[in-house]
């Protein structure tokens, strides 16, 4: 019984040790944001803001006069903010 805990754990070793792997290789070229970049970043932005104004129980989309509107807007600049972009690009 004994062999077997050892041989479980040999067999550990060896599966974690092919885990491993060499580091990646690096970037060779500068990497530039293609034309829709922004309109994904809107889109995802779009989406966290509504699932952020689910989650505090305001509206998804409030009226104009009302300070959960000021509070959406502020989620959604802030969001794309985080994203690298004004929220008026």
């Amino acid at each position: 019984m004994a062999g077997r805990g050892g041989m479980k754990a040999a067999v550990l070793v060896v599966a974690l040790c092919g885990c491993g792997s060499s580091a990646p290789e690096p970037l060779t070229g500068k990497w530039e944001a293609g034309a829709d970049v922004v309109e994904l970043a809107r889109d995802a932005c779009l989406h966290e803001t509504d699932v952020r104004m689910a989650l505090h129980g305001y509206p998804r989309r409030p009226k104009a006069d009302t300070p959960h509107f000021k509070y959406r807007h502020q989620y959604f600049s802030d969001c794309m903010h985080d994203k690298g972009f004004d929220a008026d690009d």
